[in-house]
């Protein structure tokens, strides 16, 4: 495990240019590029601009310091914490992968708007990662594996999904959650073994495999107006759509 340490202006982080990085935070180009082992320091004030380049993958990811514009639409792999600061400018579309297999990762958002976030992103993860600020995504929130809480602090985004069958819980606390995309694609929570925690009650969801029926009786699109579905109502309570009505989730009939 080492520290990598961008110590150039503008430039692209890609897999193949070391003369950007140091492995120390004074020192000279020429450090090898950043695997997941490696911490990434974007440390250095200034007007200019990192972009991403292409897929790139490190340890934890931390902006303290910078105050320069963060661009690029590639992947990033994260294997620890995450911390932006508001001092800098998050221009970037890429999609943040969380994918470090255990131990707890502090996520501190900074009031920046990102595209997509993907927790436990290797499947097997036992990791915690919890928010450390409110979060905001344009596009859709998963939870593949290991635990994601909120912290009590507010979510918006376009959808939460959290669909397959690895071990994974969520941990919503008393947070605000806004999902603003389309109607019947903004919470997917087909699979089993997960395990949802609101207003410290906890909730085992099975998804019954039988989604081509009408009624309400799985998790495909368990977000509608209470009308459409009985209420378990301590169960994603906050969520609220663009026609601000109450929003439930249904237990699965046959489960």
């Amino acid at each position: 495990m080492a520290d990598r340490y961008w110590i150039s202006g503008s430039g692209t982080w890609n897999n193949t240019n070391t003369a950007v990085w140091s492995a120390t935070p004074t020192g000279g180009g020429g450090a090898s590029v950043p695997t997941s082992a490696d911490d990434v320091y974007f440390q250095n004030p200034g007007t200019y601009t990192v972009t991403v380049g292409a897929i790139v993958t490190c340890g934890s990811l931390s902006f303290t310091g910078f105050t320069g514009t963060f661009a690029g639409s590639f992947s990033i792999n994260i294997n620890g914490s995450f911390t932006a600061v508001s001092t800098m400018t998050w221009s970037s579309t890429s999609l943040l992968l969380f994918a470090s297999t255990s131990g707890s990762h502090t996520i501190t958002p900074a009031g920046k708007t990102f595209s997509s976030l993907s927790f436990g992103f290797s499947g097997g993860s036992t990791g915690t990662y919890a928010l450390a600020g409110a979060l905001t995504a344009t596009s859709t929130i998963t939870v593949y594996a290991g635990t994601f809480t909120t912290n009590n602090y507010a979510v918006t985004a376009a959808s939460l999904a959290s669909s397959n069958s690895n071990t994974r819980t969520i941990n919503l606390g008393a947070s605000t959650v806004t999902l603003t995309g389309i109607t019947h694609q903004r919470i997917d929570y087909r699979g089993k073994h997960l395990l949802q925690s609101v207003d410290g009650r906890t909730y085992k969801h099975w998804y019954c495999g039988d989604c081509n029926r009408r009624q309400p009786n799985c998790y495909r699109y368990a977000i509608y107006s209470k009308r459409h579905w009985a209420s378990l109502s301590h169960v994603l309570k906050r969520i609220s759509h663009q026609y601000d009505q109450d929003a439930y989730v249904r237990q699965c009939c046959s489960c």
